[in-house]
């Protein structure tokens, strides 16, 4: 009678095997038969168990451990996010501009605390040249200003753009900066607490010729801790949107 040559099982054969052995509803004999090897093989494979159970613990320590680490660095995205958005730190300057676009003019309020402080001397707000109901927003701002602030009334200028992006409303009202303050070097953006990253680095790229700082002005629709509100977490999105297509596309298009 001819010997059975000796075979070597490969790592898929022996996963099976010990996969079969651990269900534990078969002798090592019908092992055998249902994988064509010898009856002497299964018990050494049925001791691999051993390991695959071992193996199967390790793959799901690992998978807390990764999701351990992903909440963990969600988190710290979270909390990086809001803050990252956020610059606040105006110089003593020639100027300030206060851009146009908030709500209950918190903007100007704060623009003006600035003024009064002794920050600048001048104070430029931007209106939109829109019409509506037979008058423009630039017309309404020039009108509310001497209102609001009648004692800073010739330190107080509005200056008008029709574009509807900070890039262009920026590059509109540059001859109107030079005619306010044609000597002046350094400047002061006041805008919404969001929107102060951005707002400084476009301020810089359109207008080089100033020295610029920034003003984080409160905003109701924003916080450093978005994720609380639904409206926070959308007003959060929309910027880091806009902030990467500025610094990916829009920055490289002016020379």
């Amino acid at each position: 009678m001819s010997r059975r040559p000796r075979r070597t099982h490969t790592a898929a054969l022996n996963e099976k095997v010990a996969l079969a052995a651990v269900e534990g509803d078969k002798t090592p004999a019908e092992l055998a038969q249902q994988f064509d090897i010898h009856p002497n093989q299964c018990p050494p494979m049925k001791q691999r168990t051993r390991w695959w159970s071992k193996c199967h613990s390790t793959r799901a320590f690992h998978r807390v451990l990764v999701l351990i680490c992903v909440f963990i660095v969600a988190g710290l995205w979270a909390a990086w996010a809001g803050n990252c958005l956020v610059e606040d730190n105006p110089q003593r300057s020639d100027l300030i501009v206060v851009l146009s676009g908030d709500r209950e003019d918190v903007r100007f309020q704060h623009g003006l605390k600035l003024l009064r402080n002794g920050y600048a001397n001048e104070l430029v707000l931007d209106a939109t040249d829109w019409v509506e109901y037979g008058r423009s927003s630039s017309d309404l701002a020039s009108e509310y200003v001497r209102n609001v602030a009648p004692d800073q009334a010739g330190h107080l200028h509005v200056c008008t753009f029709v574009g509807d992006s900070t890039r262009l409303e920026l590059s509109e009202i540059s001859n109107c900066l030079l005619s306010v303050a044609p000597k002046a070097q350094k400047a002061i953006v006041v805008t919404s607490n969001f929107h102060t990253r951005r707002s400084l680095s476009v301020a810089q790229r359109v207008l080089p010729r100033y020295s610029w700082s920034v003003a984080s002005a409160p905003d109701s629709d924003f916080d450093i801790a978005w994720w609380r509100k639904r409206e926070w977490a959308k007003t959060m999105l929309t910027e880091w949107q806009k902030l990467l297509w500025w610094y990916l596309i829009d920055k490289w298009r002016i020379r």
